[in-house]
């Protein structure tokens, strides 16, 4: 197997490939950095003061210059050293959605009105964007540009990672001063020119204000309301809907009287299935301008999104969990207005369950369905799902990959998170990690890094996606 120390040594020629074309030029390669919002921060105000991506400069200089040498970090894991103001300019043209700074190593010198000043972490590199009289990222976060956040959005702090649906949760969120920096996890959607835009990574984020920078507005609140794709959103005055793209023709009721709300719902057990059992749902709901819902099961995940006018909605195969009752919630998602409801019922007696029967071993096949791409462990369990051989089709997988490595080239310290469907989940074995992994989806599960693995004889703490996928790689 190669080894590590080769990986990192050939990320970091990349690193210099990329940047640098002689010895000459003012970008080496180094490393130990941290990821810094402040640093994003200051580069979006470099970037308007300097104009390194054709879009008119801004007015006024900055009030602290980097002294050099600092160390930045790429978004793909890679570390470079900029030696001069040249450099760094020559970085940030060179930047795009897939490959941006991230990360500075702490601590690093600024030179302001004349004297030297130590950063020595990211609370004192915000103190200093605040003393230069720049937005934070919590201020351009609160501050309603051309666009507007779709909620919910998750955010991640010291205490956990937790779920926003409103813009008021958000903004008072924001307003706590405990709380910081706020970690937002992307993607995230946005609500741009009236068509709902996905946003992957603080890097587009910036990339979208600095696109609203031709259309200003005054910080006064007049809340004025649209229906959009996603619902009733609220500006903060006309101007910002204008900046949107509507007009005083799109405006809507922002207090209609009466919130949404979902009354009478009944599920209705049907006949056993391969893996479960049919079921019907149908309710009573008033007050939303919505077109459809949501159904989540037990265990919150998504099963299925369906049109209000269906109602009854028949849903063909309920897993069965085994137990002897389940339950699901229903949502609409009325805008900043939302509302659900559960029910609970006895589950059929179906006798035995085939997937029980199945080995454990992973082996997986993939079938098409009516909602994409779906993956099974091994034959049996898609067999137990009602499909044949006939239906299996190419999953993408290809000879080395995340599932045949994972407890053979490495292993992972547990527990570890992972996202899925808009939720964080705790994985404390291999089996758990590769049921939230989709290989025709995606190389790797959607972790949450850092995430600390063994292999070789060696500790590695693996930071990003394109790390693990460099480790997987590897494994030959």
């Amino acid at each position: 197997m190669k080894t590590i120390k080769l990986l990192l040594l050939f990320l970091a020629v990349s690193a210099v490939t990329l940047y640098s074309c002689s010895d000459s030029d003012p970008i080496d390669n180094n490393a130990t950095t941290q990821k810094s919002i402040a640093l994003r921060t200051a580069l979006n105000e470099i970037k308007k003061a300097n104009n390194p991506t054709g879009r008119d400069a801004a007015d006024s200089a900055l009030c602290f210059n980097f002294v050099y040498p600092i160390t930045l970090s790429l978004s793909n894991g890679t570390s470079v050293t900029v030696t001069d103001f040249a450099g760094l300019l020559a970085l940030l043209e060179g930047e795009s959605s897939n490959l941006y700074v991230e990360g500075i190593a702490f601590p690093f010198q600024v030179t302001s009105e004349g004297a030297v000043q130590t950063i020595e972490n990211e609370e004192q590199f915000i103190t200093l964007l605040i003393n230069c009289g720049f937005s934070t990222w919590n201020d351009d976060l609160e501050t309603s540009y051309c666009f507007d956040i779709v909620f919910p959005v998750s955010v991640t702090t010291p205490n956990g990672t937790f779920e926003i649906t409103t813009v008021e949760q958000f903004n008072a969120y924001l307003d706590a001063p405990a709380n910081g920096q706020v970690q937002i996890n992307f993607p995230v959607q946005v609500l741009y020119g009236g068509a709902v835009v996905t946003v992957n990574n603080i890097y587009e984020f910036y990339d979208m204000i600095n696109n609203c920078d031709s259309c200003i507005c005054t910080q006064e609140f007049m809340p004025v309301c649209v229906q959009t794709p996603v619902g009733v959103i609220t500006y903060g005055n006309m101007c910002y809907a204008i900046c949107a793209g509507y007009s005083q023709s799109d405006l809507v009721d922002c207090n209609p009287g009466d919130p949404c709300s979902i009354s009478n719902l009944v599920v209705t057990v049907g006949e056993c299935t391969n893996t479960g059992y049919q079921l019907t749902v149908d309710f009573d709901y008033v007050n939303t301008q919505a077109t459809q819902f949501q159904v989540h099961n037990a265990s919150n995940q998504l099963v299925g999104t369906f049109n209000l006018a269906d109602l009854p909605v028949h849903i063909d195969s309920w897993f069965h969990t085994g137990q002897n009752s389940d339950f699901m919630t229903v949502s609409i998602l009325n805008g900043a207005s939302p509302c659900d409801l559960s029910q609970q019922w006895t589950t059929p007696d179906c006798g035995v369950d085939c997937a029980s029967t199945c080995p454990t071993d992973f082996s997986p096949v993939c079938v098409q369905t009516a909602l994409g791409l779906q993956q099974f462990s091994n034959a049996c369990l898609a067999e137990c799902a009602g499909f044949t051989q006939a239906d299996f089709i190419d999953c993408g997988v290809t000879q080395n990959n995340f599932g045949n490595t994972l407890g053979s080239c490495f292993n992972i310290s547990y527990p570890v998170l992972i996202q899925h469907q808009g939720q964080v989940i705790t994985a404390n074995s291999d089996g758990d990690v590769l049921q939230y992994w989709f290989p025709a989806q995606a190389s790797i599960p959607a972790f949450v890094y850092p995430v600390t693995i063994t292999t070789g004889g060696m500790t590695l703490v693996i930071s990003n996606l394109a790390g693990f996928e460099a480790v997987v790689n590897d494994c030959n």
